[in-house]
Formats: C-alpha cells, structure tokens, sequence
C-alpha cells in the first residue's frame, strides 16, 4: 500500500521505480520541446529526437514505452516484501486484509 509516494513497510517494485524514471525524462523531455518552441523557432529541442532521429522506430518504441510507464504511475504502484503482508488479490488497510475490490491505492 502507498503512503505519501512510498511503499509503507515494504519495497516498490522494481518496474515502478523505472516507471518513475521514464516519467520524469520524459517530462523533462516535454519542457525541453515547450521551452524551445519560445526560444528558437528553426530548431526542435526534441531530446528524443535528437539522440534517435535517425532510427525512427526506436524513437517511436520510446515514446511507446514512456507513455506506458506514464499509465503504470496513473494506476498506481503496489509494494512487495512487507513483513506480514496480505494474500495475493488483497491489501492491508488499518491492520486488516481486505479483498481486492474494497483497496484503494493511494
């Protein structure tokens, strides 16, 4: 369960924390195209672009694979390894298991 962007007695997945990493390049990666549109109008600051321009399939399997880790962060994460954690298809909500359709993530 997340408490406050951390898994609260366990560990984030792995997946997540790349997932996170992805989000936040290509954030960045976004600014960079917002900022030189204001700033120069003849040069893309596409960063993506501008590492892979030339391979135009791996370029698109970046913005395939960023766009998921984007959805993966909007669903929400789920921690692994906490010490007396509930059964697969439940959650630990204030010290009891409850089902997976009563769990929120957040």
């Amino acid at each position: 369960m997340w408490k406050d962007g951390k898994c609260a007695g366990g560990k984030m997945y792995a997946a997540h924390m790349v997932a996170k990493v992805l989000v936040v390049v290509g954030s960045l990666n976004w600014l960079a195209i917002g900022l030189g549109y204001f700033v120069s109008t003849t040069w893309s600051w596409n960063l993506v672009n501008m590492l892979l321009g030339s391979w135009p399939v791996v370029e698109a399997i970046v913005y395939i694979v960023v766009g998921l880790a984007a959805i993966m962060m909007c669903m929400g994460g789920k921690c692994c390894g906490a010490a007396g954690s509930c059964k697969a298809g439940s959650c630990k909500t204030e010290g009891s298991c409850k089902t997976a359709a009563s769990c929120s993530t957040k």
